[in-house]
């Protein structure tokens, strides 16, 4: 190598150990940046110009091509090119065809309508026919009827539009619109009362998912879906009256809405229902937060219906039955409420209601008003300072199983053989004259006895813990580090946040580990540890090698092997008669241990997702990941389903198959979706992973659903069984990175 060669190389190698320090020193701020950039598309406008002089816009498929010859419109109408309308402000009080846009009978090819603005319209934008369109980031507003209507629709993506004091409907889907993704609009009214309803689904308009959208102060409802719309799935909205308090219904499902999912909304301050179904079967409403509205969720004519994981807070009632069968209550948390937390009123038969926390309503507990509600079963529930714990006018209900009842805060009876079971029946009010032959006896708080982590010193890596608690009736467990007030749920033993733990500074520290167990009583105890950086738990100061930092040998390590390559270029674009040493390039099975390197780096987030439900199961964050919002991206892949591959066109991103996984690449992030039968692992990277990464990933997922197939196939919501996820992955990847990070 001759002199000009070896002072390129020094230079390179300088060059990039400053950027890798700068890499190093700005990677807490990786967080904040990658969520500024994770958008699914930005609203740059186009810098062709901007249109505010037109009254409306007709297109059918056939003119298209005659609409492109315009200067407003762009694109050929592929999907790595969609047509594209953007940019103008449509007053259509004037238009001919009573819209802003009208697209019909445009099936074949792809387009965007992004940032117009459109008022005085019969409907803003209106779809009929139509297929492969988003309509992404447009105000629609004053509108007689809709902001955004389609009719007879497959395949669309709405996101981010905002539809104000429109006449009916922000959004409204009508007659056979299918596998449509509306996703974080905002429908709202602004001191009016016009906007009737922020989203609206009618008439066998089934599979379409509803992610993240704000609705509030609308005059009626938030979201209804009517009329054998079957499937969809309405996840993470916002719902509430803010200013105006007219608002009355959050979540309506009418007249035989089947087996749809509602998940993860926020439903406040609404004037009556939360969640109101009628005559629609099989309907799974799970991990809600329904706060101060007149009725948390009003059942009327359905079968099958679960209903598990909510919050329901405040207003009159919180679930209110009638003509109900087949339910399953389970896990739910009904508090404050003025008259009833569950009531029962007429032909309810063979529900199901267990482990859930009833606390603190006014009135009643439990009512259960009439002769003809048959066969409900309660039991494993708790009530807690309540006017009266149940009251019950059924026939035949249980009160217990043949092993367990419920927990009554009031029950004056003893437990003399300490088996945690009441040694005489607690009688409840009622014409049933029914009692529980079973109820729990509560010992007192929980004891928790600390096995690990001990006093003494740990490094870097946050340790793992061990607890014993001798109550067999726990509702949750937590920990906080540092008495900071932020808690740590867990269900079973594990590890400390590794994300809070990299937070803490060097010293000494506190771990406080919390049960609360069916009574509502809560045991603590705690643990005092040092944080260091180069000791092991028990050693001294200087009794053994400082601990190695991860981060900094992955990183190294790229830099080093980038700069042997780039190095390499250079001398051969230089002159074609140096020889260069085999010892110097790196061979196939080298480059991919570097990539490899480079992969677990890179990768921010891997999360698990139950495929047919679209919730996640687990998730680990890896480096700067821990920031990034798995509701959110559990909501984006959910939404694209079998259908992601379109969706990602539709918005814009480069799509490609590889090894059969999706990869969809954005700006500075690469998404990897890998399907299993009933897993689907996503993973969120800053650039394209390898082929090492994608066969060890491939192999853990095969590897998990064999371990799981039975609580994969019948999955029920509850998610416990799937945390040691997190741990085979670490295992599994960062195990195996430090294998190839040494070998040879």
């Amino acid at each position: 190598m001759n002199t000009r060669m070896r002072t390129i190389f020094r230079t390179l190698i300088l060059f990039l150990i400053f950027l890798s320090i700068a890499n190093l020193i700005s990677m807490k701020n990786w967080v904040e940046t990658d969520q500024e950039d994770f958008n699914i598309e930005p609203y740059n406008l186009k810098q062709a110009g901007f249109w505010n002089n037109l009254t409306f816009i007709h297109i059918t498929n056939l003119n298209w091509t005659i609409a492109n010859e315009t200067d407003w419109c762009s694109g050929s109408g592929t999907w790595g090119d969609p047509y594209l309308i953007e940019n103008m402000i449509i007053n259509a009080s004037d238009s001919p065809i009573g819209y802003g846009i009208l697209i019909e009978n445009s099936i074949n090819v792809y387009f965007k309508i992004k940032n117009i603005t459109i008022f005085e319209a019969t409907d803003g934008i209106k779809l009929e026919n139509t297929n492969n369109g988003a309509i992404i980031g447009n105000t629609l507003s004053d509108n007689v009827g809709s902001g955004i209507k389609m009719i007879n629709c497959d395949n669309n993506t709405l996101l981010e539009n905002n539809l104000i004091n429109n006449g009916l409907c922000g959004i409204n889907l009508t007659s056979y619109c299918y596998n449509n993704r509306i996703l974080e609009n905002i429908a709202k009214n602004e001191g009016t009362n016009l906007q009737d309803t922020g989203i609206h689904l009618r008439s066998y308009c089934n599979n379409n998912d509803i992610l993240g959208n704000i609705i509030y102060d609308n005059n009626v409802y938030g979201i209804n879906i009517e009329d054998d719309c079957e499937e969809n799935l309405i996840y993470n909205n916002t719902i509430k009256n803010i200013a105006t308090n007219q608002q009355d219904y959050g979540i309506r499902l009418h007249n035989d809405c089947h087996q749809s999912t509602i998940s993860s909304n926020i439903i406040e301050d609404l004037n009556s229902d939360g969640i109101y179904m009628v005559t629609s079967d099989q309907n799974s409403v799970i991990d809600n937060q329904i706060i101060d509205c007149g009725t948390g969720m009003w059942m009327l004519l359905n079968l099958q219906t679960t209903i598990t994981g909510n919050i329901i807070s405040g207003g009159s009632t919180g679930v209110l039955f009638s003509a109900c069968d087949g339910g399953d209550i389970i896990d739910n948390f009904i508090n404050e409420t003025v008259n009833y937390a569950i009531k029962i009123i007429i032909n309810c038969d063979n529900n199901e209601f267990y482990d859930n926390i009833i606390k603190d309503n006014v009135n009643y507990g439990v009512q259960i008003d009439s002769s003809s509600d048959n066969n409900n079963e309660f039991y494993k529930n708790s009530f807690i300072s309540n006017g009266i714990h149940a009251y019950d006018n059924g026939t035949a209900t249980f009160w217990n199983t043949s092993v367990i009842g419920n927990y009554w805060d009031d029950y004056a009876g003893e437990d003399s053989n300490n088996d945690h079971i009441g040694d005489t029946p607690y009688n409840i009010s009622g014409a049933a004259n029914a009692n529980d032959s079973l109820p729990i006896y509560d010992h007192g708080a929980p004891t928790i006895t600390i096995n690990t982590p001990t006093s003494g010193n740990y490094e870097a890596d946050a340790p793992t813990f061990n607890i014993f608690i001798n109550d067999p009736f726990i509702y949750s467990m937590w920990y906080t580090i540092n008495n900071s007030g932020i808690k740590y749920y867990f269900t079973g033993n594990g590890t400390i946040n590794e994300d809070a733990w990299d937070l803490l500074t060097d010293g000494n520290l506190v771990i406080n580990f919390y049960a609360r167990d069916i009574a509502w009583n809560i045991g603590s105890n705690s643990v005092d540890i040092i944080k260091g950086t180069s000791e092991s738990p028990g050693e001294g100061p200087n009794d053994g090698p400082p601990a190695l930092d991860l981060i900094p040998i992955i990183t190294i390590s790229v830099i080093a092997i980038s700069a042997i390559i780039l190095a390499g270029i250079l001398i051969r674009k230089k002159s074609n008669k140096e020889k260069i040493q085999k010892s110097k390039i790196l061979n196939k099975e080298q480059l991919a241990q570097a990539q490899y390197l480079k992969d677990v780096r890179n990768i921010l987030i891997i999360i698990a997702i139950h495929k047919e439900s679209g919730l996640a199961l687990s998730k680990i964050a890896l480096h700067g990941g821990i920031g990034l919002d798995e509701n959110l991206f559990t909501g984006f892949i959910s939404a694209m389903g079998s259908f992601k591959n379109e969706l990602a066109k539709q918005m814009g991103l480069r799509v490609r198959d590889e090894g059969g996984d999706n990869v969809i690449e954005y700006n500075e992030f690469t998404i990897t979706i890998m399907d299993g039968e009933y897993l689907r692992l996503g993973l969120v990277s800053h650039s394209s992973l390898g082929t090492s990464i994608k066969q060890q990933c491939g192999q853990i997922l095969r590897n998990y659903e064999l371990k799981h197939v039975d609580n994969l196939k019948n999955f029920d919501g509850e998610i416990q069984v799937f945390k040691d996820f997190e741990e085979i992955v670490k295992s599994e990847v960062i195990d195996n990175l430090n294998n190839k990070s040494y070998k040879n």
